[in-house]
């Protein structure tokens, strides 16, 4: 693959990374304000229903911050120069890694080494 070409699929890259980080963004700020509503808690009479919900949409959330995160470090790393790049061996992570997970910030050896010393 010439630069070019992988020029041109960082862009496209970059492109869903941008259209991610806004509709991450439109979710997170919707669940927080569903959380945060007064008697958004009182939808259910069940206490134990209650709870759950409120458990499960604050765990949700959480993930859903933890994504936006990643994207938003992708894009920081893009405007940097340093998107594509392995953070850890510094070699070009391959494109087909990052279609499949445009927020990778290792390749995939270094990733799995990452995982079996326990860090993500």
């Amino acid at each position: 693959m010439t630069i070019a070409n992988r020029r041109a699929a960082l862009r496209g890259l970059h492109s869903t990374l941008v259209r991610l980080a806004a509709s991450l963004g439109h979710v997170v700020e919707g669940e927080v304000e569903e959380l945060g509503r007064p008697g958004a808690e009182h939808r259910l009479t069940d206490p134990g229903k209650q709870d759950a919900e409120a458990e499960t949409a604050e765990a949700l959330l959480a993930v859903e911050e933890v994504e936006l995160a990643q994207v938003q470090r992708a894009l920081a790393a893009y405007a940097q120069g340093r998107y594509g790049v392995c953070e850890e061996c510094r070699v070009e992570i391959p494109l087909a890694r990052l279609r499949a997970r445009p927020v990778a910030t290792r390749c995939t050896d270094c990733q799995r080494q990452a995982e079996r010393a326990g860090s993500t």
